[in-house]
């Protein structure tokens, strides 16, 4: 009998063992799957809030200088990325932060073997066009589009003038709205001084395009005002080009949770459809069809915007339609080299 009891004793904690290594049904049902998902849509719902309060994370989705491209490039030698007859050097703010320039002559020096600075400022004032380029987010003034896009300018006989925002490049201080605003004024002070009386054109590149308007909201009633303006992939304001950028591609099913956590309170607002109208010279805007950063419609709606709500003294807004150019790659189209003739030289 006393073994009989002993079994069953033994068997009941042999079964209360084997239960208690059984997974639970709630362990069961949350799985390292489960767990996976479960994580996914937490921070998938948690992303467009941490842009929202992270404003240092905010801005390096907007400015995206974080790492100099083309890495390890020598900015103080722009003949060695294929740049003739070029000159680096630094303008400096009255707080003391500098800014990173360069001056590329135009073709007809570049059969020239050394070029003095002080060569390189009278030939500012040769009568020949000058384009003071103002690039996008990312990156360097050195990135092989832009230095193809000097290239196309300097062939066709203009001056150009480029640089790098404040944190960007060899630029001291910190990327920010204003920032980009007061660093192209910065520079096209520099342009004045040494040629008073040029034609100067902005010509402002996604980014570069809403600095550029803003820009030409407070100069062009100066008395030397920019003979015109160029914006090249534009954006109406953030906020829109934010909604459409690829990187908002995943949230476009609840685009509208996104404008209200994030989109809405961006700190930037790079707001070029309210700037526009206060912009006195000629505009030209291009954008190519094939563009999926900044899509050609939010072109287009700028240019129709800019027709309706600026005064017929103001002067032409044209748009040029690049056809199936990318962003980066409207300088390519082959319709751009007439329209910028008959731009600058009816400016």
């Amino acid at each position: 009998m006393r073994n009989r009891q002993q079994q069953k004793s033994t068997l009941s904690d042999a079964t209360e063992s084997a239960d208690q290594d059984k997974p639970s049904p709630m362990r069961r049902k949350f799985g390292w799957k489960s767990k996976l998902l479960i994580f996914l849509v937490i921070s998938y719902f948690s992303i467009p809030f941490a842009i929202r309060f992270i404003r240092p994370l905010q801005s390096a989705l907007i400015y995206v200088n974080f790492i100099d491209i083309p890495l390890f490039t020598n900015l103080s030698t722009p003949q060695e990325l294929g740049l003739n007859a070029t000159r680096s050097f630094y303008l400096h703010h009255k707080h003391g932060e500098r800014v990173g320039v360069w001056q590329i002559a135009s073709n007809k020096y570049h059969q020239m073997d050394t070029i003095s600075d002080r060569q390189y400022m009278e030939m500012l004032s040769d009568g020949g066009p000058i384009i003071l380029y103002m690039h996008g987010n990312t990156g360097t003034r050195a990135m092989r589009h832009r230095i193809g896009m000097y290239n196309m300018l300097v062939k066709r006989g203009y001056h150009c003038v480029t640089f790098d925002y404040r944190g960007y490049g060899d630029s001291d201080g910190s990327a920010t709205e204003l920032g980009m605003k007061e660093d192209g004024y910065l520079v096209w002070k520099w342009i004045r001084k040494h040629a008073p009386n040029a034609k100067v054109f902005v010509w402002g590149h996604s980014l570069g395009s809403a600095a550029a308007t803003h820009l030409l909201q407070d100069t062009c009633s100066e008395p030397h005002p920019p003979s015109g303006l160029i914006l090249d992939a534009p954006f109406t304001k953030m906020e829109d080009a934010a909604v459409n950028h690829i990187i908002s591609a995943p949230y476009w099913p609840i685009v509208s949770y996104l404008q209200y956590t994030c989109i809405s309170h961006l700190k930037e607002k790079f707001s070029t459809i309210d700037k526009i109208s206060g912009v006195s010279c000629k505009i030209l805007i291009i954008h190519g069809t094939q563009d999926i950063i900044i899509p050609f419609e939010l072109g287009k709606k700028l240019y129709e915007h800019a027709v309706k709500n600026r005064k017929p003294e103001d002067g032409d807004v044209l748009f040029l339609d690049c056809g199936p150019q990318q962003h980066r790659t409207n300088y390519l189209s082959p319709l751009l080299p007439d329209a910028l003739t008959s731009f600058i030289d009816n400016s």
